[in-house]
């Protein structure tokens, strides 16, 4: 949808908050994943290309972690053989990279969106999460 014509389509909206000037935060609903499409009400989808996500939502988002100076303590135990008693294990310089695969935007779920000031671009900020 073309800047123009999309912001002709959020008009009520902006007139319904008596705020001219500006959308806040809102809350799209994913329709395709291939090209990616959002709506935002029935009559408003934002294309791919007016889409920018958030890298944490997107296929194959990972993570690289380091975790420092871990020392992990165990006891004695009787195992009836001869030898047994504590000890502790010292872990320096773990390394790695988190790859994320539960996270992906599905179809239907439901995303936080913030649009720019002249509603080209829409920021995917993250899925919506509802307390039951």
């Amino acid at each position: 949808m073309e800047a123009q014509e999309l912001a002709r389509a959020i008009a009520p909206f902006l007139k319904e908050r008596e705020n001219k000037s500006t959308l806040g935060i809102m809350v799209g609903k994913v329709i395709s994943i291939s090209p990616y499409r959002i709506r935002i009400d029935e009559k408003i989808i934002l294309e791919q290309e007016d889409l920018v996500f958030s890298a944490s939502l997107l296929k194959d988002y990972s993570r690289e972690f380091i975790v420092e100076n871990i020392v992990g303590n165990t006891n004695s135990v009787y195992d009836g053989g001869m030898g047994a008693s504590s000890h502790s294990h010292s872990l320096t310089d773990l390394s790695g990279n988190i790859k994320y695969t539960l996270d992906l935007l599905l179809v239907n779920d439901e995303v936080i969106i913030i649009p720019t000031s002249n509603l080209d671009r829409w920021y995917v900020i993250d899925k919506v999460g509802r307390l039951t």
